[in-house]
């Protein structure tokens, strides 16, 4: 056949995947591994994620990260959930998710599931880390990791995805690619995150497998 439907396509993914990253310890893994460093590296050539890009280089935008209070409050958090690798404070996939579930945004949100988090997360360019293949034994989880500006990007990601995404109608050709402004719904995102992370016992969350 010269056509294959949505599940074959998947399954190929896979297999190419499973021969590709053998190294890694899951199917899951190989498959998160292939996503990350050959299909969404591509990304850009969608519409909707290349306004994200134009966006995030907005003065608006700019204003919002550069904010003292906002900055140290977010820069916290950032550090409070990740790690340093190398001198380098980062973040990982697994810690990005164990922030979400700890601030409750995970599984309430009625917009962000954990697969759209995920995607956020494994869509982020993220020039300010080198992700290596990584190494048997490795999960992906663990080995994907983004920069405090990575970081930002994840939040401004799901903020879209929340606030901006739900309305957007690609087929409504009276403002076609109509999308509302990413910097209020940005705001409103990063500060009832930093909302909910304030004060965390984190020690507790970790000891009950909240955090990674």
């Amino acid at each position: 056949a010269e056509t294959i439907t949505p599940a074959e396509f998947i399954h190929a993914l896979i297999r190419l995947a499973y021969i590709k990253f053998g190294n890694l310890i899951g199917v899951h893994d190989k498959f998160i591994w292939l996503m990350k460093r050959h299909i969404l590296t591509h990304e850009k050539i969608i519409e909707v994620d290349d306004k994200l890009a134009l966006d995030m280089d907005t003065p608006k935008m700019k204003t919002l990260n550069a904010d003292k209070k906002r900055k140290g409050s977010l820069k916290k958090t950032f550090a409070r959930y990740g790690e340093k690798r190398d001198g380098q404070q980062v973040m990982t996939l697994s810690q990005f998710m164990g922030m979400l579930k700890s601030a409750n945004i995970l599984p309430q949100d009625e917009f962000l599931t954990e697969r759209e988090c995920r995607y956020c997360f494994l869509a982020v360019n993220d020039d300010e880390t080198s992700t290596l293949e990584p190494m048997g034994g490795m999960t992906a989880d663990s080995a994907i990791i983004v920069s405090y500006a990575g970081f930002c990007e994840c939040l401004a990601r799901l903020a879209r995805a929340k606030f901006i995404i739900p309305k957007y109608d690609p087929e409504d050709t009276s403002k076609p690619g109509k999308l509302k402004p990413l910097a209020p719904a940005y705001k409103e995102f990063v500060d009832d995150l930093i909302q909910r992370t304030h004060g965390l016992d984190f020690l507790a969350l970790k000891r009950v497998g909240l955090t990674m």
